[in-house]
């Protein structure tokens, strides 16, 4: 391309032949050939898909990476970065489609707000046959929808993908986005009230079919805990660390977490009580103790937080959490749990009828 693209759109492919082309032409279909640069990076699929590109190269500029190792979508996605020339840059899974003729408006918006760092537009979670599942609208989670100005915020930042991070890569990099935000005078991203992206619940998705086999019965979120809580809580203690963020926004982002980790929690407990991951137990407890070190706070500190304006945050994030949870009854209250994570006891999940806890924990 003679001149720089405004979009470099970034595609972590592994074995799409399937769905590509849909994707690809959602890309023709924003009827935007000077403005964009498709970034197909991929993780050493073990089936061809040339034929496929090829189709699309006379409509839409392409570049093509390989990863250096076969492991997941953020190793993938990065080295796609790596090779964008955009002005702003932003991603695709192999199975999404963009909306016809939105990328034009995203673009409008951001020059007409002259935006320099970060532009969140709206987007919908879909069922494989196109009905509206969710929406989502002006969420700071997840990567869709979401567009970085290339030299402004990525790189000037450093920002990118944790390496070898199996899951909740694109909560990692809003993390960071929020982060970034915040040391920028706690500036807020450009919201474009435009419905720009369609993610597909797709049972083969490049993440799940990866490691779905291998957590059985349970949820993607319950199996890779862990990673949840590295994407999102320790991002902020880590930033904090480095003076990047100021402490009350690093200790009330850390609570959220603690939060939602105790509604995923009571979701993973009540669902399978005898057979939920005690492991999580533990991940958990490491965070609470690790919060309450930093910032010097209580549980009580903890609960007073929560529990402001007529527990305004906690109803906000109990309503947010119920989609990764789905419903169920809490076997312990919030101080219960937050208490218990200081006990080496691992609680079975249903009906507690003899729990007793001390209110008066040196810990608490």
């Amino acid at each position: 391309m003679e001149h720089r693209p405004f979009f470099s759109i970034v595609v972590a492919c592994y074995n799409p032949r399937k769905y590509l082309s849909k994707l690809l032409l959602s890309i023709v279909n924003q009827h935007l050939p000077e403005e964009i640069e498709v970034i197909l990076s991929d993780d050493h699929s073990t089936e061809p898909y040339d034929d496929v590109v090829e189709k699309f190269k006379k409509y839409i500029h392409i570049k093509r990476t390989i990863t250096d190792y076969n492991f997941a979508p953020g190793n993938t996605r990065q080295k796609g970065t790596e090779i964008a020339t955009g002005k702003w840059l932003t991603f695709a899974d192999q199975d999404d489609e963009f909306y016809p003729d939105t990328l034009v408006k995203v673009m409008e918006h951001i020059q007409n707000n002259d935006e320099p760092y970060y532009a969140v537009a709206d987007f919908n979670e879909c069922k494989m046959d196109g009905t509206v599942f969710r929406e989502f609208r002006a969420t700071l989670g997840w990567c869709h929808a979401k567009f970085y100005n290339l030299d402004n915020m990525w790189n000037k930042f450093g920002m990118a993908f944790k390496k070898d991070f199996k899951s909740h890569e694109d909560i990692y990099i809003c993390s960071l986005s929020n982060c970034i935000m915040n040391f920028l005078n706690n500036r807020e991203p450009l919201h474009i009230p435009v419905v720009v992206y369609c993610w597909y619940q797709n049972p083969e998705s490049l993440t799940h079919g990866k490691y779905q086999s291998d957590a059985g019965t349970h949820t993607f979120l319950e199996f890779l805990f862990s990673d949840y809580i590295e994407s999102t809580a320790m991002v902020y203690l880590d930033q904090y660390a480095k003076n990047n963020i100021d402490k009350g926004y690093a200790c009330n982002s850390a609570i959220e977490v603690i939060c939602y980790c105790y509604f995923y929690m009571m979701g993973f407990m009540f669902h399978d009580p005898l057979g939920y991951i005690r492991e999580n137990f533990n991940h958990a407890k490491k965070l609470l103790i690790q919060t309450k070190k930093t910032f010097e706070i209580t549980n009580q500190d903890i609960w007073n937080v929560l529990a402001a304006d007529d527990a305004k945050a906690y109803m906000e994030i109990y309503k947010a959490a119920l989609v990764g949870s789905g419903p169920y009854i809490p076997s312990m209250t919030l101080m219960e749990w937050l208490n218990y994570l200081h006990e080496d006891i691992i609680p079975v999940g249903g009906a507690q009828t003899n729990l007793i806890i001390s209110n008066n924990s040196s810990q608490s």
